[in-house]
């Protein structure tokens, strides 16, 4: 079976579904104990995954922590942390609270 080459629309759909996942610190965990953040092609994916972070891409983004956890990404000692557990735990636990108490 043939793949057809995936279009433009899909593309900008998977990179904003795998953006938005970054929301999650769990999901950070995953990726970090699955090795995948220390692939250095991985790395460089996330690097191009910066332009969310510009106009008008943005626009698109529901959830704001995904663009703050995409700049953490960024700097080995966040990825390297994240493939701890209680570390994880920790930025889950202040991600809620600031979810709780934070207004604008």
């Amino acid at each position: 079976m043939e793949h057809s080459p995936i279009t433009e629309k899909e593309r900008f759909e998977l990179e904003l579904e795998l953006l938005e996942s970054f929301a999650n610190p769990m999901y950070i965990h995953y990726l970090a104990q699955s090795g995948l953040l220390d692939d250095p092609a991985f790395q460089r994916y996330l690097h191009y995954l910066q332009y969310w972070q510009r106009k008008p891409y943005v626009y698109y983004v529901e959830f704001p922590h995904a663009l703050a956890f995409l700049k953490l990404l960024q700097v080995e000692s966040f990825r390297q942390a994240m493939k701890r557990q209680e570390f994880a735990l920790m930025v889950y636990q202040q991600q809620g609270l600031q979810w709780q108490y934070y207004t604008e």
